[in-house]
Order: structure tokens, then sequence, then C-alpha cells
């Protein structure tokens, strides 16, 4: 494969992840804020709202990746059409999860459907799509370039879903911004399945092996897997909670609703300006290494914006210093990802199952953060009325980073792929 060849895959691969940005962000910054204060809903109970339809994944997700798998050893065109009904169904989600549920105030079952509806279809899409760095490259420096690719657009995906749609919503409402959110998303999904050659994606397994069902659920995973995967989890919990809180941070500091927009302006393009580094810190320093500094600077930021009187500079660096440690969690797992998911097909194993665990371990984390800030906005509401928001925003982060940091000491490999037997 020649250079102009895999600088078009590069980017074919890349522009789907722009929609995944989108999808992921619009409901971690929103979604929250939308059904406790459009649709009325009790925000304990607008967390648990969030938090069901993605512990429905759990075990969804990987079965999308067994049936991915098998629609891949049929056709890759199979496979594309999973992936384009999951392009759509995403797409058009967005749009009903902010523009249905507001017609029945305190329904909590309208909304809970209908964000499972569509994060069941964004899966179709998503779990496939995050096997393909190992599917399309074997060499350990092909698949880190996908991986620098797609998240670095994915860091431009989620500063549009992050920016644009608080300031859609304060000028136009949820319903516009549903839609325009929506129809991004839709298109820029659907760029790659119309652009990116799948027929000619490197297959490591045997057909008939992909699940092999001699193999103990157990065994599906290793430990360098589960650990990395569960440290991901952690700080993407923190992330989302840190997300969800930003709006009612902002409200209780009595400032300008676009003081959200402009917060994640600053939080994303820090993210798309150190995407570049994170990967040459990997080289250098170790993959664990790397983990432990990205939630070190997510403790950070979570104190720093927490603790800020108003937004003002320390508010504002606090944003900055989100987006460097949100740009080298992303990095470092789905690195860890590519490589790991690499050795499972060596393994003569499909791809599909383990991305389907990790990618319902993703949506536990983004579920988790905004189930926590909603029962902390509760709870902590009830003894520091005036800080809950405040209080929620230093705590919630900083101890799901800490955990982080002591779950990935305990990688064996330092979070480096084992060398091929």
């Amino acid at each position: 494969m020649n250079t102009r060849t895999r600088s078009h895959q590069r980017l074919s691969y890349g522009v789907g992840s722009i929609g995944t940005g989108i999808f992921t962000t619009v409901p971690s910054v929103l979604l929250l804020y939308f059904l406790t204060v459009e649709v009325r809903i009790d925000a304990a109970i607008a967390g648990v709202i969030i938090l069901i339809p993605k512990a429905i994944g759990l075990v969804g997700d990987p079965l999308i990746g067994v049936w991915a798998d098998r629609l891949r050893h049929r056709s890759p065109c199979a496979r594309q059409a999973l992936m384009a009904s999951g392009a759509l169904l995403g797409g058009a989600g967005l749009w009903a999860l902010f523009g249905m549920p507001q017609r029945y105030p305190g329904n909590a079952l309208v909304p809970m459907l209908i964000y499972f509806l569509c994060t069941t279809g964004y899966s179709f899409f998503a779990v496939p799509y995050s096997a393909l760095p190992a599917e399309l490259d074997d060499r350990p420096e092909g698949r880190r370039a996908l991986v620098s690719t797609r998240l670095g657009l994915a860091f431009l995906g989620v500063l549009i879903g992050g920016v644009s749609a608080p300031l859609v919503t304060e000028r136009a409402g949820y319903p516009a911004m549903g839609i325009a959110m929506g129809a991004v998303c839709l298109v820029a999904m659907g760029a790659f399945v119309l652009t990116c050659r799948l027929n000619g994606a490197v297959v490591h397994t045997r057909p008939a092996e992909f699940v092999p069902d001699t193999v103990p659920a157990s065994r599906l995973v290793s430990r360098p897997f589960f650990i990395q995967m569960s440290a991901f989890v952690m700080l993407l919990a923190a992330v989302g909670a840190f997300s969800a809180l930003l709006p009612f941070l902002v409200r209780a500091m009595r400032a300008s609703g676009d003081v959200v927009g402009i917060a994640m302006l600053i939080n994303i393009v820090t993210a798309l300006l150190f995407a570049a580094l994170w990967p040459r810190l990997i080289s250098r320093l170790g993959l664990r290494s790397v983990w432990q500094l990205a939630a070190t600077t997510t403790c950070a930021a979570a104190l720093m914006v927490g603790v800020a009187p108003s937004p003002g500079l320390m508010f504002f660096v606090g944003m900055s210093l989100g987006g460097v440690g949100l740009s080298g969690m992303q990095i470092a797992g789905f690195t860890g990802l590519a490589d790991l998911t690499a050795e499972h097909l060596a393994s003569g194993r499909g791809s599909g199952i383990i991305t389907g665990i990790w990618m319902a371990g993703e949506k536990a984390g983004l579920a988790s953060g905004p189930l926590l800030a909603g029962f902390g906005l509760k709870f902590l509401g009830e003894t520091v009325a005036d800080s809950a928001a405040r209080s929620s925003v230093v705590l919630i982060p900083t101890v799901l980073a800490i955990l982080a940091i002591v779950t990935i000491a305990f990688d064996p490999t330092g979070g480096r792929p084992s060398p091929r037997k």
C-alpha cells in the first residue's frame, strides 16, 4: 500500500469519528440539564434515565460485535449496511432525543425509550467502526496513525457538539439543535460508509473460529484489556460528570449560558492542539505513564474549575487543562484498544467481540458520569445547597481520576502490547 493510498484510508476512516464525537458529546453536555430543566424530571431520576439504556449496552454491544464479525465473513458489504443503518439511526435519534420528550413533561419513560433506541442504533455503527484499525493495518505504527487521525477528527466532532450545540440551543431551542447536530452526525458517518474500502482490510482471523464456542467467557479478554478498559471507563465517567455539571456550575455562577459554549470551545481546541503530542509521549514514556499523566491532568482541571469564583482566568485555564487530559485519555485508550485487538485477531478470533466489550464499557462510563452528577446535585444540594454544583465538580471527577491512576498501575504489561509468539 503506497503513501497516497494510506493517507486516503486514514482520512476516509477518520471522517466517521466526527459523527461519533458529536453523538457522544451532545448528550454528555446537555441531556442531564435538558431533562431536569426542560422536561422537569428530578436530577437523580434523570441520571438513571441516562444510565439504563447504556447499561443495556453492556450486553448488547458485545452481541453486536459478534454479529458484525459474522457479517464481515459473509461480505464486507453486509457489514457496511449494518454501519449505514447505525449512522441513520444515530443521526435521527439526536433529533428525537431533544425534540420529543418536552411534549411529555415529567414523563421519564419517553426519554428513556428514545435514548435506548438511539444508543442501540448508534452501536450498529460504532462497534464495528472501532475494530477497524487492527483490520486495516497490521503494523503497530500504522494502527497508531489510524487512531491518531481518528481521534484528531473526533475532537473536531466534539468541538462541533460541545460548542455549537449550546450556542444553537441558546438561540433556537433544543429541537432545532437536535436537527442540526443529527444532520451533521449523519453526514459524517455516512461519508465514512461510502468512502472507506473495507474489502481491502487486513484479515487475520479464520472464519470458522472468530468466536470459538469452547473459549470460556473469562478468556475472551485478557487482564491488560480488563485493566485498561476499567481505567478508561473511570476517566470517561469523570469527563462525563464534569461535562454534565458544567451548565449547572455556570448557572450557579450567575453567568450567561453562552459561557458553556465558550468553555467547551477552549476545552476542545486545547484537546485538538495536544492530540499530536500524546502519541509521541506514548512512544517515549509508555502507555501506562500517559494514562496516569492524563488522569492527573483531569484532577487538576476539575479542582481549578470547581474552585473558580467566576468564569475568569482560573476557570478557563482549568477548562484548557481538561482538554489536555481529555485528549490524553482518548489517545491512550484507543491506542491500547488497537494493540490489544490486533493480539485478539492474531489468536484466531474476531475483532467485533473485543471492541463490543470495550464499547459497552465506554457507554457505561459515559452514562455513569451524568448519573453521579445527578446524585451529587440532589444529595449535596440537601447539605450545601448554594454550592452543590461546585462541590460535585470538585469531588466526582477527582475521585474517579484517582481511582483510574491506581487501576492502571496494576497493568502487568505497562500498557505495551505483548510480544507475539
